[in-house]
């Protein structure tokens, strides 16, 4: 994957690895693909309570899991995934802007934007569930 640049083919297999993992058992609540200018690259996100319930490193394990089922492999690593806490302000200011306004958010690009008081250059949101 171009790190600088997302395509089509990448929000695919971002959908593919969301259904894969709650196929598989991961409580995937909030999910995106979030780009940050330094050190220039797109991460695909998770917000799961499996974060706060077993930790970070069971949760990295539970998607490297699922990552290596894939076959042939997608063109995603674990290390271009980040796992977050639903109770991170990110995925709280994604929560409340689609609370504020009802299906706004599932296929949502925005950019150079403010989030919960968050810069956030540019971001690619599936959806951020209450």
């Amino acid at each position: 994957m171009d790190k600088a640049i997302l395509v089509e083919k990448d929000i695919e297999e971002g959908r593919k690895v969301i259904e894969a993992l709650k196929e598989n058992g991961f409580p995937v609540n909030s999910a995106f693909w979030l780009y940050k200018s330094e050190p220039d690259e797109w991460r695909l996100t998770f917000a799961s309570p499996l974060y706060d319930e077993q930790g970070p490193f069971k949760a990295y394990s539970f998607v490297q899991k699922v990552l290596s089922k894939f076959s042939p492999p997608l063109g995603i690593a674990v290390a271009e995934t980040t796992v977050l806490s639903d109770k991170d302000e990110l995925v709280e200011g994604l929560r409340r802007m689609d609370k504020q306004t009802p299906g706004i958010l599932p296929n949502m690009r925005m950019r150079r934007s403010s989030i919960n008081k968050r810069y956030v250059d540019d971001i690619y949101i599936y959806y951020a569930t209450p």
